[in-house]
């Protein structure tokens, strides 16, 4: 077993089993990476403050034999955007969902590690009205960041089951 750590925006969480939860976080140090975090959804669980979604936490990693990743210490620095409407909410998650579908594990890099913290940063400014160009606007600039360009084609290749590119 090896122990890492790193600092990580949190950009999803699914539950399994009765008490653990897997994410999708996306380290200043490795990229893109799913662990799992054991026990988190007890009443007693001390991470669970520090594992929500659009948190900027240090995190201590560490790989199992059989290459699981496991989150066993985090401490979280906030929220990237202190809540606000609903509308933003959503569209942290529709951003977060975009990453994930784009990013291959993986992948690090640490031009899209700041703009993806800026971008959950200056969600937090957006007026509900104003999310649908903003989203766009990010989709550009991480299409660009990624390599794709204008090439949507290449990119619906990937992201074929994604409804954002309509």
């Amino acid at each position: 077993m090896n122990t890492y750590q790193t600092e990580a925006i949190i950009l999803k969480r699914e539950d399994i089993g009765e008490a653990d939860r897997s994410y999708i976080i996306y380290s200043k140090d490795f990229g893109k990476l799913r662990a799992t975090a054991g026990g988190v959804r007890k009443i007693t669980a001390k991470l669970t403050g520090h594992l929500e979604p659009f948190n900027l936490a240090w995190l201590e990693l560490v790989t199992k034999r059989n290459g699981r990743i496991t989150i066993t210490t985090a401490l979280s620095n906030g929220r990237l955007f202190r809540g606000g409407p609903p509308a933003q909410a959503a569209l942290a998650a529709k951003i977060a969902d975009f990453t994930d579908k784009m990013i291959p594990q993986p992948q690090k890099d640490a031009e899209i590690w700041d703009f993806i913290g800026r971008t959950f940063t200056a969600v937090g400014e957006v007026s509900a009205g104003e999310s649908g160009p903003f989203f766009e606007k990010f989709r550009q600039e991480f299409l660009d960041l990624l390599g794709y360009g204008d090439n949507f084609e290449i990119a619906w290749y990937y992201l074929s089951d994604f409804d954002v590119l309509y």
